[in-house]
């Protein structure tokens, strides 16, 4: 969901009219294949987790977090997203006079722009971004606070990694998916690891 926002889209900027709404709408129908059942599968395993960690416990409060995190991408883009989609995939399809209307007032480079922006949005809803973030769990553990800088004094997920778990993770906001499953496991650890105190903070 990244790669669009980051690598794609900014390609399309100084791209005719003609090209840019033409590739976008393959863009958005090959991801759209994708991000709707990976969405529903998301929600579907933080559901099944929420449901069978212990009740009252912080990590089922955190799979439900999760799931609803997750879940409410889908209403933010039919809500805030689908008007300028629609919009774009009228202009990929129609005369090349229109195209060109658009691209000349600037409604396709604020379109495009637009889009990138709000899926930036979606990719924090899908994904989260774990470092130059805090672990939102360990302002109630503070050993583990204390590796993080003043004033925040909230430790990033890359530091604790290896302080605590002794491994090293790449944790930025352009991992990849499978960066993004290891920070998951690390924060799942460091939470198993110290998990009678967390529970008692």
């Amino acid at each position: 969901m990244l790669s669009p926002s980051q690598n794609t889209l900014p390609l399309l900027y100084p791209q005719p009219a003609s090209v840019s709404t033409t590739l976008f709408r393959g863009v958005f129908n090959r991801g759209a294949a994708l991000v709707i059942p990976v969405t529903a599968l998301s929600v579907a395993a933080s559901a099944y987790l929420t449901y069978t960690a212990p009740a009252g416990s912080t990590e089922r409060r955190l799979y439900a977090i999760s799931g609803a995190v997750t879940f409410a991408m889908l209403p933010m883009t039919q809500i805030v997203m689908m008007p300028g989609i629609h919009r774009f995939m009228d202009l990929s399809k129609g005369d090349a006079t229109a195209q060109e209307k658009a691209a000349a007032s600037g409604e396709v480079l604020k379109l495009l722009k637009a889009w990138a922006a709000q899926n930036w949005v979606r990719v924090v809803f899908s994904k989260g971004m774990f470092d130059g973030v805090e672990i939102r769990d360990t302002h109630i553990y503070w050993p583990y606070r204390a590796y993080g800088k003043p004033p925040q004094r909230m430790p990033k997920l890359s530091v604790l990694s290896v302080v605590v778990l002794g491994r090293a993770i790449r944790a930025n906001e352009h991992a990849s998916d499978e960066d993004a499953a290891a920070n998951a496991a690390a924060t799942m650890l460091l939470y198993r690891a110290k998990e009678s105190e967390i529970e008692s903070a």
